[in-house]
């Protein structure tokens, strides 16, 4: 288990950190296109992202875990290299609708490796550790090249560079699974009867997710960017964005790591409860409609703004590991009381892993797949809310902009 466990952390750190580094060099795209391209760069990433969790998972899904994401890290690698050769900017917007294809490949099949695994959490806590060593790279950086003239540069080849060197690792790692096969692969995605009844049973995990990570896309980082720039601070507005983005992701990572662990949810019943955990999502409102009040200059605090990043990233990352643990947890009840008639709490509960060698072949296989096939479906509903979220909030921004 142990060794499942530090995989997934690695092919989680692997899956977002060369994007994450992408959005966080952005003086070095402006210094390289006299423009700010970061939201066109998102376009092209975010639809190319969409798509392959949407549609192609399933036909993904018939080839094995480790020639995914062995595929997959190798590719996000050479893009790296390839952003800091090229000076094409129509050459680079096809880097980003590689870079967004190679991602919904990692993204799908870290959820559906993890979910086989039982390693949600890792994957949930590797992802935002991705997000916390950037922002420390960051912070770096800054110290370091504040006044060296090609500071941009340098710090781009710095985060491409460790980027690429974590892929590379995570493909090597990938070697080390090429035992765990993903499960029938010719009928995986065309089994609707499995896919539509763990839709109707999981759907309400599905739509926690989604307006989740709506939420937290709608309102970070675009109103904390347009918030830095309302106002004057006593602190550098750049300084203090790269901190509200530092403890976003620290605290994003603390969320993720320790409040999903089965001693938490035993201990604050709700994180259990389906409508507890949608009424924590929705909850986040309140966090939201504060960070707009900073925005309009009503509360025109930093460290109110910095409190509130910390929050929005702590809430953010408790609610989505929970929900990610809810929903492949109700996925297995679900089957086990369509396919093994186990039809009482008490027989669901004391059902070990070691009790799964008593199950018929063919049942164990049906087991994989729903477990691999429920992944894939709350890693759809999480790239949804990640659209829809950056799409709220940049639509927003702009009638904001426009009645200010």
């Amino acid at each position: 288990m142990l060794r499942a466990q530090i995989l997934t952390s690695i092919f989680a750190v692997a899956t977002l950190i060369p994007w994450n580094s992408v959005v966080t060099v952005d003086d070095f795209w402006h210094s390289q296109f006299q423009s700010d391209q970061l939201n066109i760069f998102t376009l092209f990433f975010q639809a190319t992202l969409l798509l392959v969790n949407l549609f192609g998972v399933f036909v993904l899904s018939d080839f094995a875990f480790w020639k995914r994401l062995l595929f997959g890290n190798v590719v996000s690698a050479l893009v790296l290299v390839a952003l800091l050769l090229v000076k094409s900017l129509p050459v680079v917007y096809v880097l980003m609708l590689i870079f967004g294809f190679v991602d919904g490949i990692l993204e799908a099949t870290l959820y559906g490796y993890a979910t086989t695994v039982q390693t949600t959490q890792h994957a949930q806590g590797g992802q935002s550790a991705s997000g916390a060593i950037v922002s420390v790279i960051r912070i770096i950086t800054k110290l370091v090249f504040v006044n060296h003239e090609s500071g941009a540069e340098l710090s781009a080849y710095l985060f491409f560079s460790i980027s690429a060197f974590l892929c590379i690792l995570a493909a090597v790692a990938s070697l080390s699974i090429r035992s765990i096969e993903t499960t029938r692969h010719r009928k995986l995605g065309r089994n609707r009867t499995l896919i539509l009844g763990i839709i109707r049973n999981c759907w309400p995990d599905m739509l926690t997710v989604f307006i989740n990570y709506t939420l937290t896309l709608a309102i970070f980082p675009t109103f904390f960017v347009t918030a830095l720039s309302s106002h004057e601070w006593h602190v550098s507005m750049d300084w203090l964005m790269v901190i509200c983005i530092a403890l976003f992701n620290i605290f994003d990572f603390i969320g993720k790591q320790f409040l999903g662990t089965d001693a938490i949810r035993a201990k604050i019943k709700f994180l259990k409860l389906r409508v507890g955990l949608l009424s924590f999502v929705i909850s986040r409102l309140t966090l939201c409609v504060l960070i707009v009040l900073c925005n309009r200059s009503i509360i025109p605090s930093a460290t109110v703004l910095s409190l509130l990043a910390a929050l929005l990233g702590l809430t953010n990352g408790c609610a989505s590991v929970n929900c990610f643990v809810s929903g492949a947890n109700n996925a297995r009840d679900w089957y086990m009381r369509r396919h093994l008639m186990l039809l009482d709490d008490v027989a669901l509960q004391s059902l070990h892993e070691d009790e799964m060698e008593t199950i018929p072949q063919s049942e164990t296989d049906d087991y994989k797949e729903m477990e691999e096939t429920i992944g894939y479906l709350m890693v759809a509903s999480l790239c949804v809310g990640l659209a829809v979220g950056l799409s709220i909030g940049y639509g927003f921004m702009q009638v904001l902009l426009l009645f200010s």
